[in-house]
Protein backbone atom coordinates (compact mmCIF):
# COMPACT_ATOMS: atom_id res chain seq x y z
CA UNK A 1 0.00 0.00 0.00
CA UNK A 2 1.65 3.48 -0.90
CA UNK A 3 2.53 6.21 1.78
CA UNK A 4 1.37 9.39 1.39
CA UNK A 5 1.22 12.43 3.50
CA UNK A 6 -0.76 15.69 3.36
CA UNK A 7 0.41 18.81 1.51
CA UNK A 8 -0.26 22.21 2.25
CA UNK A 9 -1.68 23.17 -1.45
CA UNK A 10 -0.66 26.69 -0.59
CA UNK A 11 3.05 26.03 0.12
CA UNK A 12 4.30 27.81 -2.52
CA UNK A 13 2.89 31.08 -0.93
CA UNK A 14 4.60 30.92 2.21
CA UNK A 15 7.43 33.52 2.84
CA UNK A 16 10.29 31.19 3.59
CA UNK A 17 9.35 29.00 0.28
CA UNK A 18 9.28 32.17 -1.49
CA UNK A 19 12.89 32.94 -0.68
CA UNK A 20 13.84 29.06 -1.75
CA UNK A 21 12.10 29.57 -5.27
CA UNK A 22 13.45 33.15 -5.69
CA UNK A 23 17.22 31.67 -5.16
CA UNK A 24 17.20 28.12 -6.23
CA UNK A 25 14.04 27.98 -8.40
CA UNK A 26 12.01 24.91 -9.03
CA UNK A 27 14.70 22.89 -8.67
CA UNK A 28 15.10 24.04 -5.20
CA UNK A 29 11.33 23.67 -4.49
CA UNK A 30 11.91 20.30 -5.80
CA UNK A 31 14.76 19.58 -3.59
CA UNK A 32 13.09 20.62 -0.47
CA UNK A 33 9.79 18.10 -0.89
CA UNK A 34 12.11 15.61 -1.85
CA UNK A 35 13.85 15.76 1.36
CA UNK A 36 10.13 16.27 3.04
CA UNK A 37 9.11 12.78 1.69
CA UNK A 38 12.34 11.26 2.73
CA UNK A 39 11.75 12.59 6.14
CA UNK A 40 8.57 10.77 6.18
CA UNK A 41 10.39 7.81 5.30
CA UNK A 42 12.57 8.58 8.35
CA UNK A 43 10.14 8.94 11.32
CA UNK A 44 11.05 12.81 10.91
CA UNK A 45 14.41 12.95 11.52
CA UNK A 46 17.27 12.48 9.43
CA UNK A 47 21.24 12.59 9.86
CA UNK A 48 22.69 15.88 8.52
CA UNK A 49 24.69 13.79 5.79
CA UNK A 50 24.13 16.54 2.47
CA UNK A 51 26.49 14.48 0.00
CA UNK A 52 24.62 11.27 0.96
CA UNK A 53 21.03 12.84 0.60
CA UNK A 54 22.63 14.82 -2.73
CA UNK A 55 23.70 11.71 -4.37
CA UNK A 56 20.00 9.75 -3.56
CA UNK A 57 18.65 13.02 -4.84
CA UNK A 58 20.81 13.35 -7.98
CA UNK A 59 21.98 17.08 -6.97
CA UNK A 60 24.76 19.34 -5.88
CA UNK A 61 25.56 18.55 -2.43
CA UNK A 62 25.85 22.55 -2.36
CA UNK A 63 22.48 23.15 -3.01
CA UNK A 64 20.65 20.50 -0.65
CA UNK A 65 22.92 21.77 2.42
CA UNK A 66 21.44 25.72 1.54
CA UNK A 67 17.99 24.34 1.19
CA UNK A 68 18.39 22.30 3.99
CA UNK A 69 20.45 25.33 6.38
CA UNK A 70 19.54 28.57 4.39
CA UNK A 71 15.62 29.14 4.75
CA UNK A 72 14.25 28.24 8.28
CA UNK A 73 12.31 25.31 6.46
CA UNK A 74 13.94 22.96 9.20
CA UNK A 75 15.35 22.62 12.06
CA UNK A 76 19.07 21.43 13.40
CA UNK A 77 21.59 20.07 15.78
CA UNK A 78 25.30 19.26 15.03
CA UNK A 79 24.25 15.77 13.62
CA UNK A 80 20.66 15.74 12.13
CA UNK A 81 17.76 18.36 10.94
CA UNK A 82 13.57 17.72 10.85
CA UNK A 83 10.45 19.52 10.22
CA UNK A 84 8.32 20.30 13.11
CA UNK A 85 5.26 19.98 10.87
CA UNK A 86 6.13 16.76 9.41
CA UNK A 87 6.89 15.50 13.12
CA UNK A 88 3.11 16.97 14.02
CA UNK A 89 1.67 15.28 11.58
CA UNK A 90 3.47 12.32 12.18
CA UNK A 91 2.40 12.21 15.76
CA UNK A 92 -1.41 12.96 14.63
CA UNK A 93 -1.08 9.89 11.90
CA UNK A 94 0.17 7.90 14.85
CA UNK A 95 -2.86 8.54 17.10
CA UNK A 96 -5.36 7.88 14.70
CA UNK A 97 -3.87 4.95 13.75
CA UNK A 98 -3.84 3.89 17.87
CA UNK A 99 -8.12 5.10 17.85
CA UNK A 100 -8.13 3.13 15.05
CA UNK A 101 -7.03 0.16 16.19
CA UNK A 102 -8.66 0.35 19.61
CA UNK A 103 -12.20 0.69 18.08
CA UNK A 104 -11.13 -2.52 16.11
CA UNK A 105 -10.40 -4.55 18.74
CA UNK A 106 -13.13 -3.41 21.11
CA UNK A 107 -15.03 -4.33 17.80
CA UNK A 108 -14.00 -7.38 17.70
CA UNK A 109 -13.81 -7.95 21.27
CA UNK A 110 -10.17 -9.36 20.88
CA UNK A 111 -6.50 -8.62 20.20
CA UNK A 112 -6.67 -9.48 16.68
CA UNK A 113 -7.96 -6.17 14.71
CA UNK A 114 -6.80 -7.85 11.25
CA UNK A 115 -9.15 -10.71 11.38
CA UNK A 116 -11.52 -10.40 8.44
CA UNK A 117 -15.31 -10.92 8.55
CA UNK A 118 -17.18 -13.56 6.82
CA UNK A 119 -19.45 -12.41 3.57
CA UNK A 120 -22.29 -13.63 5.80
CA UNK A 121 -21.54 -11.95 8.98
CA UNK A 122 -23.31 -8.53 9.33
CA UNK A 123 -22.04 -5.58 10.78
CA UNK A 124 -25.31 -3.81 10.48
CA UNK A 125 -28.84 -3.48 11.58
CA UNK A 126 -31.24 -5.67 9.51
CA UNK A 127 -33.15 -3.24 7.24
CA UNK A 128 -36.66 -2.90 6.72
CA UNK A 129 -37.24 -4.50 3.80
CA UNK A 130 -35.06 -7.53 5.52
CA UNK A 131 -37.79 -7.60 8.55
CA UNK A 132 -40.56 -7.67 6.09
CA UNK A 133 -39.03 -10.52 4.01
CA UNK A 134 -39.10 -12.47 6.88
CA UNK A 135 -42.06 -11.67 8.16
CA UNK A 136 -43.54 -12.88 4.76
CA UNK A 137 -41.23 -15.94 4.70
CA UNK A 138 -43.07 -17.03 8.32
CA UNK A 139 -46.65 -16.80 7.33
CA UNK A 140 -45.64 -18.39 3.66
CA UNK A 141 -47.69 -21.23 4.26
CA UNK A 142 -50.96 -19.54 3.58
CA UNK A 143 -49.77 -18.79 0.10
CA UNK A 144 -51.33 -15.24 0.05
CA UNK A 145 -48.25 -12.90 0.22
CA UNK A 146 -50.57 -9.87 -1.42
CA UNK A 147 -52.95 -9.96 1.53
CA UNK A 148 -50.49 -10.35 3.87
CA UNK A 149 -48.76 -7.22 2.76
CA UNK A 150 -51.79 -5.24 2.77
CA UNK A 151 -53.06 -6.67 6.28
CA UNK A 152 -49.68 -6.14 7.43
CA UNK A 153 -47.88 -3.46 6.07
CA UNK A 154 -50.17 -1.36 4.47
CA UNK A 155 -49.90 1.77 6.67
CA UNK A 156 -45.92 1.72 5.71
CA UNK A 157 -44.60 4.31 3.25
CA UNK A 158 -42.86 1.67 1.37
CA UNK A 159 -45.82 -0.85 0.54
CA UNK A 160 -48.80 1.36 -1.75
CA UNK A 161 -51.97 0.74 -0.22
CA UNK A 162 -54.71 -1.35 -2.41
CA UNK A 163 -57.48 0.54 -4.12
Amino acid sequence: MPEYFSHDYDAREDEKIIDLLSDLGYEGYGIYWAIIEMLYKNKGVMQSQYNRIAFALKADTSTVEKVIKSYQLFKSNQNSFWSESVKARLKMRQEKSTKARQSANLRWNDNDANAMRTHNERNANVTKIDAIKKEINKKRNSNDVDRILREDYSDKKYIPKPK
